[in-house]
């Protein structure tokens, strides 16, 4: 898979890999945020002091520990089959004997030991024999972002102190970065259009443009890219089409449970669609949220894909799949696509997740909480609490910003009593083009009110 360097969580790994064993190290994520590639990239390939297995489903998909073992090339482990113990048992004599280090990647823990009857015991074993007698040995185990990893983790690695390394998309400093050249605009599309992810970002040519890059990948039907989203589907779930029903709703832009119930008509109910959503969400494909000022426990919800190139490729890119394969040019059908009408409907969640994760970058401290507020009278999709308690309320502006979309945001504040009561309620306006002059003399003479553009983002 290419790679774009991620210094920051480089430099984490080899630093747990560097604490005396034995020792757990685990990076967990979103599927796709390069949490495979950043460990092999680190520890290296399978070799004396490398054992990898990697987790995949399907018969004869997944080695099992004593297989992986001889893979590498170790001694002990050709005498595995014999009568010289339990694989464990084979491994922490080994570890033992020699005093080398070992590192063991467990790759997608979950599905490797689901593939293997054995792995539980053998992984548990090998842990608990390591603690014992103090041995040399780094497990790296790689997993989903979620509550039921962490009881996994509990069970097979009882009394380990872990060290956890979330890994998430790209950061907007490790795409300038690997696109130093581009524009912030030009960066932002590309985003919008294939995500964060190292597997998408990593294909791109940095000597052209991303209008250039997003044909040759994914509009061509020969590029590295195309059809990627819906061979995903095919190959996660056993009734693709279902799936996919849902997933074209909320990249046409639906957002609740009714748009998009309304938007497939093959659920008539939504006793039906309930299932095929929950279980999007599980496997990462969709993300759920609730209005800040909403109760913990309310039902009310909004809905969005959370890989934006799944977005890009149902909304824009299949709906031409047909003319690309009568024949029709790439340059001729990507001129006709709606690409920027998909690029500025991304605009408010890229907004959002810049105040999560870096809203220190624009603001006088970092946010502690962010989301979207709605309700009666008020639809803001960009709000939250900074660390020093003031609250903020974003609009989000594809086209020019004005002064009337800094009173839209005062005026929508008002209608929710979220933040009410904090030291200072900082109103954002998020703009794609460069503000108007009465904005910006509007934000000079309120200190409330802050003007957040493209160059700050990307």
């Amino acid at each position: 898979m290419p790679w774009i360097h991620r210094p920051a969580l480089e430099a984490a790994v080899r630093r747990a890999l560097d604490e005396p064993g034995p020792a757990l190290l685990v990076l967990r994520g979103r599927p796709r945020s390069g949490r495979s590639g950043l460990v092999r990239r680190v520890v290296g390939t399978p070799g004396r002091n490398v054992l990898a297995v990697v987790g995949r489903p399907g018969p004869g998909g997944v080695p099992s520990l004593r297989e992986a073992w001889a893979r590498a090339g170790l001694e002990d482990g050709g005498r595995a089959g014999n009568d010289s113990g339990s694989v464990d048992e084979v491994l922490l004599r080994d570890l033992e004997t020699r005093r080398v280090p070992r590192v063991l990647v467990v790759d997608d823990l979950p599905r490797w030991v689901a593939g293997d009857p054995d792995a539980r015991r053998a992984l548990m074993g090998l842990w608990t024999g390591a603690r014992a007698r103090a041995l040399p040995l780094h497990v790296v185990v790689v997993g989903p972002d979620d509550p039921s990893f962490d009881t996994l983790l509990n069970e097979l690695f009882e009394g380990a102190d872990a060290r956890h390394v979330p890994v998430g998309p790209l950061s907007g400093a490790e795409v300038r970065a690997h696109l130093p050249e581009w524009s912030p605009a030009e960066r932002y599309v590309l985003g919008a259009c294939l995500g964060g992810s190292p597997e998408t970002l990593g294909r791109v040519d940095p000597t052209v443009r991303a209008a250039t890059n997003l044909q040759r990948l994914v509009v061509d039907p020969e590029g590295e890219l195309h059809g990627l989203p819906p061979r995903r589907l095919a190959e996660q779930f056993q009734k693709p089409a279902r799936y996919a029903g849902v997933v074209r709703a909320l990249a046409a832009g639906a957002r609740e449970w009714g748009e998009i119930r309304r938007a497939d008509p093959s659920f008539p109910s939504g006793n039906q669609l309930a299932p095929y959503l929950a279980t999007l969400q599980e496997t990462g494909w969709v993300e759920a949220s609730r209005s800040l000022d909403a109760a913990p426990d309310s039902r009310k919800r909004r809905y969005r894909l959370a890989d934006p190139f799944t977005a890009f490729w149902y909304a824009v890119v299949e709906p031409a799949v047909a003319r690309l394969l009568e024949g029709d040019g790439v340059a001729g059908v990507w001129r006709e696509l709606p690409v920027e009408r998909h690029a500025s409907r991304r605009f408010p969640d890229a907004c959002l997740q810049a105040l999560a994760r870096r809203g220190a970058d624009f603001l006088p401290v970092a946010a502690r909480e962010a989301g979207g507020l709605w309700g009666d009278g008020y639809d803001l999709p960009v709000a939250g609490t900074l660390t020093n308690g003031a609250a903020v309320y974003g609009v989000c502006a594809w086209e020019q910003a004005t002064a009337a979309d800094a009173d839209r945001a005062t005026a929508q504040m008002r209608a929710t009593r979220y933040g009410f009561g904090r030291q200072a309620r900082i109103r954002l306006v998020f703009t794609a083009a460069p503000p108007d002059e009465t904005l910006v003399r509007r934000a000079a003479r309120d200190p409330l009110i802050r003007i957040v553009g493209l160059e700050s983002l990307f």
